[in-house]
């Protein structure tokens, strides 16, 4: 509490009596004036921390269970590398330490970041701590094959529970740790394999020993790494209960900005999708589309259709997107469970093609966004598999073993979903690119509806 002088002095003239006032006043104001500098201090960016989860990999366009095999980068995971370095350059950002795993997919997504910033040369360092989450003996495994062989709870137990293991792997199998030179001063069990929970007890002390002191420089720093360490990561930077963070997905190649004060308190960003509150970097809906996307490599949607992603066009700015995306999705994650688990949906029945998009319809409608949100589709997988002569069959269950429907079915069931879904985008190929039959009759019948095509 700050005492005034009392309005009496003893001894003192009302000259001197007033001199003490005025210095009272101007002590005051002063101190003030130092509070409100420390406040506002404390809410502004004193340092920046980059995550980001390496581009798409070979096995993950492969949807198998990748852990600590060092697998290459897709193609389309070079070109998520090379954006995310655009985009970071673009948005005023320049890291000056990195930090990255021991798989060349997270030292190459790195790479080409900082090739596109032309920052290659900042000191970089290389640690198994940001390692993936190693999957013991599901590592090499595809992912809709092992829920058909141990079933898909037992399967998302292993992939998406806080601290039950999978499988182990035995010393004597190439995907053992302890068979690969580049952990050769490591020692690990003979029975290997690793839970998020895990992941944590390694990931987390590596970053308060080594990143945290270059934080409180005032460095920027960037980590590329995995999706389960970086789930590790953010549980521990936003107190995400352990019950969510297993189901957080993190798209690949997508910048996420945390932003830390003076006493490296994470500061929320207006445009956080909880639980986080740091900020992805990029447009909204792409953004969505990539988390649907990293959902919907889980392993049992049987479904012909690649993504499918909703496009908030009823928002009017980007944090109102970003919110209805993210309510719209975990209000789908609510009625997809419900399906899957009673009613035994998404199985590769006949009529599912149209239940995806049904379903997000569902979760738009319940979530109050009704006539806000349309759906657009990635078809990409449905064409690689046309059979018959002249392209008269296509195979819409070729995930699996399914039926097949001529193109003049797939073209009437496409045009229903823009009519009963407002679906308005298509990506990629619906089509064999030389069936120009189905694709003239397609446009001249969807023109206007289907109001984005990329054949």
């Amino acid at each position: 509490m700050v005492n005034s002088p009392s309005s009496h002095t003893t001894g003192s003239s009302g000259i001197t009596e007033k001199k003490e006032r005025r210095r009272w006043f101007r002590r005051n104001r002063s101190n003030n004036s130092q509070n409100q500098s420390s406040s506002n201090k404390l809410k502004e960016p004193h340092c920046t921390l980059i995550l980001i989860r390496h581009g798409e990999s070979e096995w993950n366009a492969l949807n198998q269970f990748t852990g600590w095999y060092d697998c290459e980068l897709s193609p389309n995971g070079v070109s998520e590398s090379k954006l995310a370095g655009q985009t970071l350059k673009s948005s005023g950002y320049k890291p000056t330490i990195a930090y990255t795993s021991m798989l060349k997919r997270s030292i190459n997504t790195l790479n080409h970041i900082l090739s596109e910033m032309d920052l290659q040369w900042i000191p970089t360092t290389k640690a198994w701590q940001f390692n993936e989450r190693h999957y013991g003996g599901l590592t090499g495994l595809n992912k809709a094959k092992t829920m058909e062989k141990y079933g898909e709870e037992k399967v998302m137990e292993w992939r998406r529970s806080w601290d039950k293991p999978p499988p182990t792997v035995s010393s004597d199998s190439e995907y053992h740790p302890s068979n690969d030179a580049r952990y050769s001063n490591l020692t690990f069990p003979t029975d290997f394999t690793e839970t998020l929970k895990t992941t944590l007890d390694r990931v987390w002390p590596y970053y308060e020993h080594y990143v945290v002191p270059q934080l409180r420089q005032g460095k920027t720093v960037i980590v590329s790494a995995h999706g389960n360490s970086l789930r590790a990561l953010v549980k521990q930077l936003d107190d995400i209960d352990e019950s969510v963070v297993p189901n957080l997905n993190i798209p690949t190649g997508i910048p996420l900005i945390y932003e830390f004060d003076v006493n490296m308190n994470v500061i929320q960003s207006d445009k956080a999708m909880s639980p986080l509150r740091g900020r992805y970097l990029g447009n909204p809906e792409e953004i969505n589309a990539k988390i649907d996307g990293v959902s919907h490599a889980v392993g049992n949607n049987k479904l012909a259709f690649q993504d499918y992603f909703v496009i908030p066009t009823g928002a009017e700015n980007f944090k109102e997107a970003m919110r209805m995306g993210t309510e719209i999705y975990h209000t789908f994650g609510k009625i997809l469970k419900k399906h899957l688990v009673e009613d035994g949906l998404l199985s590769g029945n006949e009529g599912d093609s149209r239940i995806g998009c049904e379903l997000i319809v569902e979760a738009i409608e319940k979530a109050g966004y009704e006539g806000k949100c349309s759906i657009g589709l990635d078809v990409t997988e449905t064409s690689s598999e046309s059979k018959g002569k002249n392209h008269d069959l296509y195979d819409l269950d070729f995930k699996y073993d399914g039926n097949t429907i001529s193109g003049k079915a797939l073209s009437e069931l496409q045009e229903s979903l823009a009519t009963d879904c407002s679906t308005v985008t298509m990506e990629e190929d619906l089509f064999e690119v030389d069936d120009w039959e189905n694709w003239s009759e397609f446009g001249k019948k969807t023109n206007p509806i289907i109001k984005s095509f990329n054949p």
